[in-house]
């Protein structure tokens, strides 16, 4: 009975976890306003009582999270992105290099080739504040700003004078020139820093994989004003967001790679620990046969001695019998000789 009791709870408990789940993920706006509701008690609980909700939002459904991130400032998405993608900090709080490469951690060093550094910058930086003119001919084929760019960052030096591509035309007046804004200018001298050619970032070797990291601290930390600082930080926040979607990307792949190939190691393994079986059992049974052929011979050469020493104490034998008759017919010679007769032994 208890036992009955103990499941039917239990089941009850499920269903009502179910159905909050079922609920959550289809009106998130409720599981929103609860979250508020929690929020603004937080705001008025003592220090000592407050709770830090950013730490649970990475492991609510990603739906949730989605929802959630509509609330939360950007700033905020930016730094709970950093702390959990260390790599991509710029500055003074940037972990030291041999930690982050550490078993692998850092997909800028161990996971990400030329061609993918290349793609995140080409697309997530230089794409996305500048397009390139396909128009023939030489001075117009070259990269400009976007008219999104141009509409926001308005010129904010002007002055009067003569431009040097007067050169010394004496009729020549002084006239407004225009110059980009500031914020503009900076990010153009980056891309041209770094151009993309069809070999990739053009940069030293050891500097290509921290291109894209500086391009996105550029968006992240650059302060002008509030419509310009938000305006990159989107576009700062999208490079991150496209980042992390080509490393898991990457990083899938590189798992399914790893999968298929762990069957044919497996057959590679089997065949090789065959192979040595065979080598092993070839040179076992050559040593065997040159054993029993040096066995053989040792048993002839045994043999060949034995019979040997049988004839040598056959003629040992002969040669004394022979010596003992000799001795005895000298012996009865002697005796007769001498008018003894014989002698008896």
């Amino acid at each position: 009975m208890i036992e009955m009791l103990k499941a039917t709870y239990l089941q009850h408990t499920l269903n009502n976890m179910t159905t909050t789940l079922t609920t959550t993920l289809t009106t998130p706006k409720k599981y929103i306003s609860l979250i508020d509701r929690e929020l603004r008690k937080d705001r008025l609980a003592p220090p000592t009582e407050k709770r830090d909700f950013m730490k649970f939002i990475p492991f609510l459904p990603a739906e949730l999270r989605r929802e959630i991130f509509k609330f939360i400032d950007i700033e905020t998405r930016i730094s709970m992105m950093l702390d959990k993608r260390p790599y991509l900090v710029r500055g003074t709080n940037r972990l030291p290099e041999e930690t982050l490469n550490a078993n692998g951690q850092n997909p800028f060093h161990s996971l990400l080739n030329n061609v993918n550094l290349t793609n995140i910058y080409l697309n997530g930086f230089v794409k996305q504040l500048f397009y390139y003119n396909e128009t023939p001919g030489f001075a117009s084929r070259r990269w400009y700003p976007k008219k999104e760019l141009f509409n926001l960052f308005e010129s904010d030096t002007q002055l009067i004078s003569i431009q040097s591509s007067s050169g010394v035309d004496l009729r020549t007046e002084a006239k407004v020139i225009t110059f980009n804004h500031t914020v503009l200018l900076m990010l153009d001298n980056f891309r041209k820093k770094y151009p993309v050619s069809n070999a990739g970032i053009t940069a030293r070797w050891d500097e290509v994989s921290s291109v894209p990291i500086c391009a996105l601290s550029l968006l992240l930390k650059t302060k002008y004003n509030m419509e310009i600082d938000y305006f990159i930080r989107k576009k700062g926040f999208k490079l991150m967001i496209a980042t992390d979607c080509l490393i898991r990307k990457k990083k899938h792949l590189e798992f399914l790679k790893k999968q298929e190939a762990r069957p044919r190691r497996e057959r590679n393994e089997m065949y090789q620990e065959e192979m040595y079986t065979r080598r092993y059992n070839k040179r076992k049974l050559k040593a065997d046969k040159k054993a029993a052929k040096v066995a053989k011979k040792a048993a002839i050469d045994a043999n060949k001695a034995a019979i040997v020493v049988k004839k040598a104490a056959v003629a040992i034998a002969k040669a004394e019998k022979k010596a003992a008759k000799e001795i005895r017919n000298n012996e009865i010679f002697i005796s007769k000789l001498m008018g003894f007769g014989s002698i008896n032994m």
